[in-house]
Formats: C-alpha cells, sequence, structure tokens
C-alpha cells in the first residue's frame, strides 16, 4: 500500500489546524495512520470525508514522560462513544470517524486546562532559555576573532539571535494563550483562532527549524572535517547529557515526588554526569595525542626558541572553518621564559583585516581577566608587513624587560608572538624579528 510521510511540527494550540489538515488529507485520499518520532504517515485510501478530532490528554506532569499505559481507559471511553482512536504523539490523541457516521461528543472538557499547564512549564524553560541566550550574545557580541575559528562559533554568532527572537515571540504567543484562558474557563468553543494566522506560524516556525538543523548539521560537519577532536569534546558531553535527560523522564513517570525534588535530582545527576564525561573525554584525547604528532608543525621552532633549555611546559591547538582554514598556536615556557605564537592565514584579504582589526580590538577594548592590554603601532626592520603592533599588559608597558606581544599582518596571513623576555635589548629585537619573517615567509608546517 502507497504511504506518505511528512514532517509534524505542529504545537500543543494548532491542535484547530492539526483536525482541518488531517481532514483536508483524507479528502485527498490520504488517511493518517500514525505518528512516530516527529514524523507523520498517512496511508492511499479512497479519498472521503472524515471528521478528526483532537485531544490534549493527560496533563503533562514536570520531567516526566508520558505513560501510555494510563490512558488506555480514556481512549477506550472514546472508542465507545463511536470514535477511531487513530494515533498519539506525546499528550496529542488523535480520533476521527467518517462524517456519516453517528457518534458521542468527544470528551474534551479538560482540553484548554491540560494545554494551559503545559504551556506554563514550558513558558518558564522557555524563559530560562531566552535569559541564557541573552548572556551568550552578550558574550559573543560584538564578535571576537576566536568565533570565526571554529564553523561552530560562527554558527553561534548567527544562530543564538535568531533562536533568541523565536523563543521570545514563543512565550509571548503562550503567555497570550494562558491570560485569555482566564476568561475562557473550559469552554472550548471560544478558543477560535485564525487558520491563516495559525498556518503562518507553523510556516515561521518551520523554517526556523530547518535553518537550525541545517545550518548545525553544516557547522558540525565542518568542524569534524577540520578537528574531528574538537567536535567529540564539545558535543559528547551533550549527548551524554540528553540521554541520560530522557532516561531520567522515564524514571520519574508515575512517581509521587514533588516538582522541586524532580528538578534538584535532574541537575546534580545530569551536571555531574556531563561534567565527568567532559573530563573523560578531554582526558582520554590528551592521552591518544603523541607529542610528536602535536609538534610536527612547530618542530623548527621550537628548536629555534628552546635550542639549550628544556620546556617545562608545552601546548598546541589548532582549528579551522570555513572562513578560517588555519589556526595554529603553539606555547612553551620555562622557569624564565614563555613563548606563545599564533599563525592565522588561508582567509581572502579583506577577512583578513577584519579578524586583525579584531584581534587589535580585542585587546584594546576587552583585555583577559580585567587586565586591559596597551597597544602601540610597531616598527620593524627586518620584516616585510602591512601593519603591525605591539600588545602590552600595564606591568609589562611600565617594564619593557617583561615582554610583550607582537602582532603582524602581512597579505593574508596575520602572526603574533608573544615573549616574555626583555625587548629592549637588541639581541631579542632581532631575534623576534627573524622568527617573524620566517614565520610570514612561508606556511606553517615549513617553519
Amino acid at each position: 500500500m502507497k504511504k506518505k510521510r511528512e514532517v509534524f511540527i505542529y504545537n500543543l494550540l494548532d491542535w484547530p489546524l492539526m483536525e482541518k489538515h488531517f481532514s483536508d488529507r483524507a479528502k485527498e485520499g490520504w488517511l493518517l495512520k500514525k505518528i512516530r518520532f516527529g514524523v507523520a504517515t498517512y496511508e492511499r485510501t479512497i479519498p472521503e470525508n472524515y471528521d478528526f478530532k483532537v485531544a490534549i490528554y493527560p496533563k503533562v506532569k514536570p520531567f516526566e514522560s508520558i505513560n501510555q499505559k494510563q490512558i488506555e481507559p480514556y481512549r477506550l471511553k472514546q472508542i465507545n462513544k463511536g470514535w477511531q482512536f487513530i494515533s498519539a504523539y506525546q499528550n496529542i490523541q488523535v480520533f476521527c470517524k467518517k462524517m456519516n457516521e453517528e457518534a458521542l461528543p468527544l470528551e474534551r472538557k479538560f482540553q484548554l486546562e491540560n494545554i494551559e499547564s503545559h504551556k506554563k512549564l514550558e513558558t518558564f524553560s522557555l524563559a530560562l532559555l531566552i535569559i541564557i541566550n541573552l548572556f551568550n550574545i552578550f558574550r559573543i557580541y560584538p564578535p571576537k576573532l576566536q568565533s570565526f575559528t571554529t564553523n561552530m562559533g560562527l554558527f553561534a554568532l548567527i544562530i543564538i539571535p535568531l533562536m533568541t527572537l523565536f523563543l521570545t515571540i514563543y512565550v509571548i504567543r503562550n503567555i497570550r494563550f494562558i491570560h485569555k484562558r482566564s476568561e475562557w474557563g473550559d469552554d472550548i468553543e471560544k478558543y477560535n483562532p485564525s487558520m491563516k494566522s495559525l498556518k503562518m506560524f507553523r510556516v515561521f516556525e518551520g523554517m526556523m527549524m530547518f535553518m537550525v538543523t541545517s545550518t548545525l548539521a553544516l557547522a558540525i560537519l565542518g568542524d569534524i572535517f577540520h578537528s574531528s577532536i574538537f567536535i567529540v569534546r564539545s558535543l559528547l558531553p551533550v549527548f551524554i547529557g540528553l540521554t541520560l535527560g530522557l532516561v531520567l523522564r522515564r524514571f520519574f513517570a508515575g512517581r509521587e515526588m514533588s516538582s522541586f525534588a524532580k528538578g534538584v535530582i535532574v541537575l546534580l545527576v545530569v551536571g555531574v554526569t556531563v561534567s565527568t564525561s567532559m573530563s573523560w573525554v578531554i582526558q582520554g584525547l590528551d592521552d591518544l595525542e603523541s607529542e610528536q604528532d602535536q609538534m610536527i608543525a612547530w618542530k623548527e621552532g621550537t628548536q629555534i626558541f628552546s635550542s639549550d633549555e628544556k620546556w617545562l611546559y608545552e601546548d598546541f591547538e589548532q582549528r579551522a572553518s570555513f572562513l578560517v582554514p588555519v589556526y595554529q598556536r603553539y606555547r612553551g615556557y620555562t622557569d624564565d621564559t614563555d613563548v606563545r605564537v599564533t599563525v592565522i592565514e588561508g582567509m581572502t584579504e579583506s577577512m583578513t583585516k577584519h579578524l586583525y582589526s579584531l584581534l587589535i580590538a580585542d585587546h584594546q577594548k576587552y583585555g583577559r581577566f580585567t587586565i586591559h592590554y596597551k597597544v602601540e603601532l610597531a616598527e620593524l626592520t627586518n620584516v616585510i608587513y602591512d601593519e603591525a603592533h605591539f600588545v602590552m599588559t600595564p606591568s609589562q608597558w611600565e617594564n619593557p624587560e617583561n615582554g610583550r606581544q607582537l602582532v603582524v599582518r602581512k597579505g593574508t596571513k596575520i602572526v603574533s608572538i608573544h615573549l616574555t623576555q626583555d625587548w629592549n635589548d637588541p639581541l631579542w629585537t632581532d631575534t623576534v624579528e627573524n622568527w617573524m619573517a620566517d614565520l610570514l615567509l612561508g606556511s606553517v608546517s615549513e617553519t
């Protein structure tokens, strides 16, 4: 038998639209058979007039999944009234009958009350998410250099503001319903929304979902291609937390516990598990990375930096995105020397200029740990460059022997060298400029 499937993206407030949509499909010869995992499945049949009814039952409880066995008596009661049960999706119960068949009215006196209960819980959750998103927007805007060095960072710049706007519209819609429901009581006939407005909101929500999922998929695929370790570190703990949350919902089903107690248990169990799994993932991946693999790109550089010294600590980081194909950072230090080298390349010239201005602006406006850096133009003798700046902490500004950072742009490459040595010493000045010239000339792997 021929089947047809479509994404089921309806909201509880859309139950009149669902009834009309299912009835229209039946007139076209497609009868609804089931709704599973967000997909509605239809089977080919003779076009007929069907009367579809949607009941919202039972009332959703915080942190609980719906126990389908508890719904069986209600379904059986409606079947005995002459209705055919078709399918259920969460607490959406779908019934139908042919137009020429007799049946007693479907029991739905609880409809608006159950929707209101769900919407109150949903509004509270979404409001918390909006607050978190606003904090993230404040943190990532104005955009900083780090946001451009991973695809997930680019994704955040685009999607978080859009999602915040969409969630705000969603919350306002819920609040309007909750307010109106106090006037309607349990009379579902008073809930008579415009089908046109419901359809417009469904299209808007569908477009947002498609935009978010497609952009997220591109970001994940891009980061897997550029840096599989980064994406595993970022997403694996999240998947573990989501899976554990679903397990806890089933655990709470039917248990007599207060919503506060359930919330505390969820936060503790999910928080501890996610943080523990994250540390395990990071530690495991660090163990898998050999020192030799980490240091291939910087082998010659580290020999220059530490020809006669043994580093107490070394760290290498490599990232990339669609806009920034190469971002590599190396750090090593001894008791009295700290060296940090960053190379960014592979962008267009206009993007390189923009990232360079962001890098300088980050130091001028924000700094780190409330330390505001001092920035001044640099004049170099051994390096051919387009732009160059010195970056210093206040203590380095006052005491040049504590070192400084040199940031240089040439064409489509940005190189930054930070060294805690006396830059007034001509020996170190010449040495750093020679390193900078070498890094600007070739690719990082050839340095």
